[in-house]
């Protein structure tokens, strides 16, 4: 009997380190994630791990050291992912993020800058627990019925207590987290993929209303402002990599960081300073996606990657029937973000990639920016006119590294060797080559004939917090003077100059990526009743209003006047509002109209994409 104690005794000690382990590393998960209610959290998490170390426990194989320790590592990697994850994100990562793990390889510096020391205390036992299970005699596990049956009573209980809370309880994964803990999050997160939550939605929806909602006819508006302005135009549009609002007319310590942007705004042009971001997994190319179709991208996949075999209508389309030619630029891999594939789709007739330029000079991902413009401008001279030019920007691209002998800020102590030092180092490189750029299409005698669009794909600088050191949020918020939040961080420039407007003008109107399209068709005198707007001509509407529904829960919305942010956990009440301009909470019931319409926006553009609908509701209307 003393010999089948000692077999059970030592068992059950090993999983009970493995167990308390894995339990400091939660710990120090929602610590590290700032949340508010680790008791609760801390005290939620134990059923789950009871259940894993559990199940492991009643192994009876000799090599259950091994099988103890393959779960322990597993384990300790979702922690150590989701570490990383979140403080770059500031939310969980998703299953549905795996499917573009492909793309880590060609962002790994960018990977590599965002892990920090602290995150690898989630793996920091892995080596020492392999060193001594590598000693353990891997002895058959034994119990008598008793043990064995209560083992399995236990188990039972906390897997029935873990079902409960994670699957039936109310809210979406997010609240999962914020009430139930991280694994909670996980099951939450793979059930609602199975259950398709957004499918269901689908099937309640009557494709008719969808149809007669998006084939409203429409009329043209009387007197638009600006209608044909650049009627025959060439339209030049740059998609500025990381290009967020701030830095616009803001000097760092006397020394100012977009004088050639700065300049362009100030000299015939309209540049719109509440317009937003509008991406989802595929960041560049969501924007790009969005810009080109005016409707919303899919926030569970990269859009580029999932609909390949869908039909568009977009912009290439429509102004191919107006006599357009047309070509994409972008001084990086042409497979990236499956563009190759995806761009004959879209209706590109010609996609100039890395491949297709000399890489005579490298910084970051690929091609500088300065060899990205002066290689284009050949190609740009000899394009059959009008015609619409797409251009990608790359050089300042997260991690921002730029060579020495090209940085032109001089940084304070605090910011070198920081995102934000680098990012400022980035934007003000890129925006000197955009400079250039500009002076080189003076010189061709392309300026002229012209119309330059520029706006900012996505943010460059999330307000994420760090446990060990200064994140982007508290040097933002330093920098700024007031708190740097998301609504912030994905407030980007919209700037269209125009040779022979006569003046400038900044429009605070609230836009974003989805009204590009109809706003430069309208600029180009083309009347396109064709297509499927989600967006609007930002200068002849009356009000602005933006739908969010990645980086800030689906509902939340920008308008002319305030700012909705819906609750992570789904629940209506629980939300926040404020004004825009003074900054100060408002009632959340003045936003219940702008929520509803935020979120069937939305959901109508999601059924759309995700039925491939395009060409049925252009045909219907035509």
């Amino acid at each position: 009997m003393k010999n089948i104690k000692s077999k059970i005794t030592c068992p059950i000690k090993d999983v009970t380190i493995l167990f308390l382990l894995t339990l400091v590393k939660t710990i120090l998960l929602y610590t590290f994630t700032v949340q508010d209610n680790i008791f609760k959290l801390v005290f939620t998490t134990i059923p789950p791990l009871i259940v894993v170390y559990g199940l492991v426990n009643l192994i009876k194989s000799k090599r259950r050291y091994i099988h103890m320790l393959i779960v322990h590592i597993i384990v300790s990697s979702i922690l150590f992912a989701d570490l990383v994850y979140y403080n770059h994100y500031n939310f969980l990562p998703s299953a549905r993020a795996l499917t573009l793990l492909g793309l880590v390889p060609a962002v790994s510096d960018s990977v590599f800058y965002i892990l920090k020391p602290i995150h690898f205390i989630m793996l920091l036992d892995i080596v020492p627990l392999i060193v001594y299970f590598s000693k353990q005699k891997g002895e058959k596990m034994m119990f008598t019925k008793k043990g064995r049956f209560l083992n399995k009573s236990v188990v039972a209980i906390m897997l029935l207590l873990f079902i409960f809370t994670t699957v039936y309880v109310s809210g979406n994964s997010i609240h999962a987290y914020s009430n139930y803990g991280v694994y909670s999050y996980h099951v939450k997160d793979i059930y609602e993929i199975f259950a398709n939550e957004e499918e269901k939605a689908f099937d309640k929806m009557n494709i008719k209303e969808v149809i007669v909602d998006t084939v409203k006819e429409k009329k043209p508006i009387e007197n638009r402002k600006y209608f044909g302005i650049g009627k025959n135009k060439n339209i030049i549009t740059i998609q500025f990599e990381s290009l967020q609002n701030f830095v616009i007319n803001k000097s760092y310590y006397g020394q100012e960081i977009t004088p050639n942007l700065n300049k362009l705004i100030k000299e015939n042009s309209i540049y719109f300073n509440n317009f937003y971001q509008q991406v989802g997994p595929g960041n560049t190319s969501d924007a790009d996606f969005v810009s080109h179709n005016s409707i919303y991208p899919t926030t569970k996949y990269a859009t580029t990657k999932e609909f390949i075999d869908n039909n568009f209508y977009t912009m290439y389309n429509v102004l191919k029937e107006n006599g357009y030619s047309n070509k994409v630029f972008h001084g990086y891999k042409a497979d990236f973000w499956n563009r190759s594939n995806i761009y004959p789709s879209y209706g590109v007739e010609d996609y100039i990639s890395l491949e297709d330029f000399t890489l005579d000079e490298k910084i970051g991902l690929g091609l500088s920016d300065e060899s990205f413009y002066k290689q284009s401008i050949e190609i740009l001279k000899e394009m059959d006119n009008p015609f619409y030019a797409f251009m990608i920007s790359l050089t300042s691209h997260n991690p921002y590294e730029i060579p020495e002998n090209k940085r032109e800020l001089d940084l304070l102590d605090k910011h070198k060797d920081t995102l934000f030092g680098n990012y400022l180092q980035s934007i003000k490189y890129s925006d000197k080559a955009l400079g250039e750029f500009i002076d080189d299409l003076k010189d061709q005698g392309l300026y002229d004939k012209s119309i330059i669009v520029i706006y900012g794909d996505h943010q460059g600088l999330l307000p994420r917090k760090h446990a060990d050191e200064k994140g982007n949020y508290e040097i933002m918020t330093d920098f700024l003077g007031r708190e740097y939040n998301y609504r912030e961080s994905m407030n980007v420039p919209f700037i269209i100059n125009i040779p022979d407007l006569g003046k400038s003008e900044t429009n605070p109107i609230a836009g974003s990526e989805i009204d590009y399209m109809p706003t430069i068709l309208n600029l180009l005198g083309i009347d396109d009743y064709k297509s499927i707007y989600f967006g609007q001509d930002l200068n002849n509407t009356k009000e602005g209003f933006v739908a969010f529904q990645y980086y800030l829960p689906k509902g939340s919305f920008i308008d002319d006047e305030k700012v909705f942010i819906m609750s992570k956990d789904g629940i209506y009440e629980n939300s926040k509002a404020w004004d825009l301009k003074t900054n100060k909470p408002i009632d959340i019931e003045e936003c219940r109209e702008g929520y509803k319409k935020a979120i069937k926006r939305i959901t109508q553009s999601h059924f759309i994409l995700e039925r491939d609908l395009v060409d049925e509701i252009i045909n219907i209307k035509n």
